[in-house]
């Protein structure tokens, strides 16, 4: 074997694992590429989780807030409906009601049966037993009935109409 021909096989072989080297180089850099794109790529769902966890907190604590809130309500409803249970027990709130001498104009006269002053109180207390409704816009029917609305039942259909709105009431009455 000749020289030149070692030196063209030592060449070749050089060449050869030159080659190899920049094909190492190159997945190195592609290596490298892809690991800065997994870094990155990482760091924002690191991200994400940080704010999902923060968002979780913030979550506990309203739905805390949410059930003293709850608890809370449930207290002054109990406070309020063993008012209310106090007050229909009373039974005389309708006494005192004025007598809407208007309203007896507009409609026709009785003539067999003949009404008192303690009639329509007693149809009245016997109704705020039995209806639920009077109990609850009592306050409302007793504001009504001191401005001289004394139809007990019709105030009750327009407090009903009104979610027990007394203003909303007197406008529907003068118009």
């Amino acid at each position: 074997m000749s020289s030149k021909t070692r030196y063209d096989n030592g060449y070749d072989h050089f060449l050869k694992l030159r080659l190899q080297y920049l094909k190492y180089v190159e997945k190195l850099n592609i290596l490298g590429e892809e690991k800065q794109t997994f870094i990155l790529k990482n760091k924002k769902i690191q991200q994400e989780i940080d704010n999902l966890k923060n968002f979780k907190k913030n979550l506990q604590s309203s739905i805390t807030k949410i059930q003293q809130f709850d608890q809370q309500l449930e207290k002054v409803k109990k406070e309020r409906d063993e008012e209310l249970q106090k007050y229909s027990q009373k039974e005389t709130w309708t006494k005192d009601l004025p007598i809407d001498h208007h309203e007896s104009d507009n409609e026709p006269e009785k003539t067999n049966k003949q009404t008192t002053n303690d009639q329509p109180t007693q149809n009245n207390n016997q109704n705020a037993t039995q209806n639920p409704d009077v109990i609850k816009y009592s306050q409302q029917l007793e504001q009504l009935g001191y401005m001289g609305f004394t139809d007990q039942q019709k105030n009750l259909d327009i407090l009903k109409q009104f979610n027990g709105n007394v203003d909303l009431a007197l406008d529907k009455f003068f118009n």
